[in-house]
């Protein structure tokens, strides 16, 4: 090869390098290569362990009545057995009962709750969890359940009468749409928006390029049972996770996990998804919950991502705890917000993987000054919110 030649080539890598060096670089901030190692948690907040609920992977508050719901199930099981978020199918014959639980914020006491109407072998792998609460009847609401069956991936819609400890199932939504369903946010009784987070759904090189080569893939899925509609409502996102809704549903939030991004919709009058902007936050992100008298947003991070990785792969659990971190984003009101900074993010809370691993949704309600935090491995935290 002639030294002409190794200049061409040399000046052609040294471009591309430029080119997309702040890509480079935040690509390694993503993933946490420059980032140091949280602290161990320093005893603020007050966060104290929730005693029943475990491997609570999502939470939703009914505001008015102070009960939170857990969409929960069992950590040995979703590591070794059957649960398809993780891309585990180790047993097939492994029949998921993972459980509902109701909690009381105001006298701190959690119950299971009793599934009635559906058949007692029916497979019950819980991942995200949404609620629509009805305007005229605040002891009534509906809560939807993404629910992992080996049959396919399905949506769970049930009726629940606040205080009592019973949840009537309505309906199954199953769709070839809806293939790898993540989270859903409810916008009426019987209409939903809900995350399809990667289009491989079996372990292994295409699965992992998908994700760490962040690959706009996934999407979000407008479902109506009304009107017998199903439809693809926003595309060409990098594993869509989370996701959430203002207070008037006008806005609709989803969590870009592959690219730090909380992706910002305006949703039309067909129920169609606009995006609106991105925020960047320089984590991969997990469930979204709303701040409902403030509206802003919190959201659950991974500062050490590829730490989750291994201790996702290592059956042993001796794989170092993955550190954990909960973000807010507000509106900005410093004097930097005239050079055009929209929003203010704040750390709320950050720690190691001894007390917070793995930590997947905070929700929160400020009227009592809580913060709930679930995980998919460990017991739910409670938190003053700060």
């Amino acid at each position: 090869m002639s030294s002409t030649t190794i200049t061409v080539i040399l000046a052609v890598i040294t471009a591309l390098f430029a080119y997309y060096y702040n890509d480079i670089k935040y690509y390694l901030e993503l993933i946490g290569y420059f980032r140091d190692d949280a602290a161990p948690y320093d005893g603020s907040g007050n966060c104290r362990i929730i005693l029943g609920p475990e491997a609570c992977e999502d939470i939703v508050i009914h505001h008015p009545s102070g009960y939170a719901f857990m969409a929960c199930g069992f950590a040995t099981a979703r590591s070794t057995q059957y649960w398809p978020p993780l891309a585990v199918y180790t047993n097939m014959s492994f029949e998921p009962r993972d459980v509902a639980w109701a909690y009381n914020i105001n006298t701190n006491k959690a119950s299971v709750l009793k599934i009635k109407n559906l058949p007692e072998n029916t497979d019950l792998s819980f991942h995200g969890l949404g609620i629509y609460g009805d305007s005229t009847n605040h002891t009534k609401v509906s809560l939807f359940f993404v629910n992992h069956r080996r049959t396919g991936s399905v949506i769970e819609i049930f009726e629940h009468t606040i205080g009592t400890e019973e949840l009537l199932h309505l309906e199954t939504v199953k769709h070839e749409l809806i293939h790898t369903p993540n989270d859903v946010v409810p916008v009426s009784a019987n209409e939903f928006f809900v995350t399809n987070d990667h289009r491989h759904k079996q372990k292994g090189i295409s699965r992992h390029f998908e994700a760490f080569a962040q690959r706009p893939w996934s999407n979000v899925v407008f479902h109506s049972s009304a009107s017998n509609i199903t439809r693809i409502a926003a595309d060409g996102i990098a594993t869509a996770n989370g996701i959430s809704a203002s207070w008037d549903k006008s806005l609709i939030y989803v969590s870009s996990a592959a690219r730090g991004e909380v992706i910002v919709y305006e949703r039309r009058q067909d129920n169609r998804l606009i995006e609106s902007e991105r925020i960047r936050l320089g984590y991969p992100l997990d469930n979204i919950s709303i701040d409902e008298l403030t509206g802003e947003i919190y959201i659950a991070g991974f500062p050490k991502v590829l730490r989750n990785f291994v201790y996702f792969e290592d059956p042993s659990g001796k794989s170092p705890k993955p550190p954990s971190i909960v973000l807010k984003i507000s509106n900005n009101t410093d004097p930097d917000q005239y050079f055009g900074k929209k929003y203010k993010v704040t750390n709320v809370l950050e720690a190691d993987g001894e007390l917070f691993h793995s930590i997947t949704i905070p929700a929160v309600d400020h009227e009592r000054n809580t913060l709930l935090l679930g995980s998919i491995f460990i017991e739910t935290l409670r938190c003053d919110l700060k």
